[in-house]
């Protein structure tokens, strides 16, 4: 784990990096961090510096869909603009994963040409609500990473129906639970 504080040893590589079977560092907490790398000693720090700052995108979208993860296929249902926003009701079930697509065509095959657009948790699993609450707000990550999603938990608050809104441009997604 990366985010201690503390001065860990590390390894350099001359030869390469390790890809995607060698060792990595992990960050088990959404923040902004200051990482110092130091060659002469061979050691990393990272400490938190402050908050996890959302970072939206200006990127325009013509078309938003909220996409259903199932392992034989995504489920994409289209989203409405709603000024800057993207908005949608929509029932989810206990333990579904959920991610958000800004392409014009829907997601409904995992392997479909590679896209830059994708809304997704900063931690993956990342339930859509706190404990016992029925709305929240959870910043997105916006890239080519689309591995994590959102779940709905199985206990508590959790399947029913929704309004979800992205909003691209804020770096934010809000799920308010319509009883």
């Amino acid at each position: 784990m990366l985010n201690t504080g503390r001065q860990l040893p590390m390894a350099f590589s001359i030869n390469g990096d390790g890809g995607e079977t060698g060792p990595k560092w992990e960050i088990t907490e959404p923040a902004l961090y200051t990482i110092t790398f130091d060659k002469s000693t061979k050691t990393i720090v990272c400490e938190r510096s402050g908050d996890f700052m959302p970072e939206g995108t200006n990127d325009f979208f013509t078309h938003m869909w909220l996409i259903i993860c199932r392992p034989e296929a995504p489920y994409p249902f289209e989203m409405e603009r709603d000024g800057g926003n993207w908005k949608i009701t929509r029932n989810l079930q206990n333990t579904e994963y959920i991610k958000f697509y800004g392409e014009s065509i829907p997601r409904n095959e995992w392997d479909t040409p590679y896209s830059l657009k994708w809304f997704c948790s900063l931690v993956d699993g990342e339930l859509i609500l706190d404990s016992g609450s029925d709305s929240g707000t959870r910043y997105f990550k916006y890239g080519a990473d689309n591995t994590f999603s959102w779940r709905v938990p199985s206990v508590g608050v959790g399947p029913g129906n929704y309004t979800i809104t992205l909003s691209p441009g804020e770096g934010t997604v809000s799920f308010v639970r319509n009883n």
